[in-house]
């Protein structure tokens, strides 16, 4: 009895010390599941090339680190966690950090683009900075999709070459009461959604010089999920391995 009680011991503080040593390691990269459906698109010139349509099942994920950022403060309330590009121009950030949608059987993620890959906080506790409440807001810039149409120096829409596209996608998720942050910390969870009373994304080509959009996709999200840690689950497997072996089941003898 002793030496099986000892056993038992001997694994779980085996298991509690890969626990407590894996964040060290492996705990300065997050990562985030989405799921929604596309509400509304405007592209009267066509960029999507009707490959984005109303009522298309969107999935995807964003990732960050809590590392390697630099943190914007445009307002006491507001904090924009945008993370370090590479110097040599290349446009993707030192860190892996990137955003990944599906739809409509395509695939988008971040590319090089004009701005910054980043998570903006905006907590209202003061109740005078953003009267819109507290928000929670991820922004990608977006690799140009081969199956989308570039009408850069078009003949017909744009003969002068003035089109100044630049591709991005959204999340923005807003709770209108501002009780859902306490601070402007970055999440290392999203916060809860159940807590957020609007969830929308947009996958859109806006106008660098200015002018209107050229083409918007907005889709509601449905679902915000934090992914478990690879690590997280292999303590888990360990866990479960080690037991397994140190007490195999026994045949009952007849």
């Amino acid at each position: 009895m002793t030496r099986s009680k000892n056993g038992w011991l001997r694994g779980l503080s085996i298991v509690a010390a890969l626990a407590s040593a894996s964040p060290i390691a492996t705990a300065a990269e997050y990562r985030v599941r989405i799921a929604g459906e596309v509400t509304g698109v405007t592209d009267e010139l066509n960029w999507f090339t009707d490959s984005i349509q109303v009522g298309m099942a969107v999935e995807g994920a964003y990732n960050f680190f809590d590392t390697g950022y630099q943190q914007l403060n445009s307002l006491p309330s507001s904090v924009f966690y945008e993370y370090f590009f590479q110097p040599n121009g290349s446009g993707f950030p030192v860190l892996p950090a990137k955003m990944e949608l599906t739809l409509g059987g395509h695939n988008y993620e971040t590319g090089p683009g004009f701005f910054f890959y980043g998570i903006d906080v905006v907590n209202n506790s003061d109740g005078l900075n953003n009267p819109g409440g507290d928000e929670y807001k991820v922004q990608s810039p977006l690799k140009f999709p081969t199956h989308f149409t570039d009408l850069v120096g078009d003949p017909v829409v744009d003969p002068d070459g003035n089109f100044f596209p630049i591709l991005g996608m959204s999340l923005r998720f807003v709770d209108a009461t501002g009780t859902l942050l306490n601070s402007t910390n970055l999440p290392l969870t999203p916060p809860p959604f159940s807590g957020f009373t609007s969830a929308v994304g947009s996958i859109f080509i806006a106008d660098g010089n200015g002018e209107p959009n050229y083409a918007v996709a907005e889709f509601r999200i449905t679902s915000l999920q934090a992914v478990p840690e690879p690590a997280a689950i292999a303590i888990c497997l360990i866990g479960f391995s080690f037991f397994a072996c140190r007490f195999p089941r026994c045949n009952r003898r007849t």
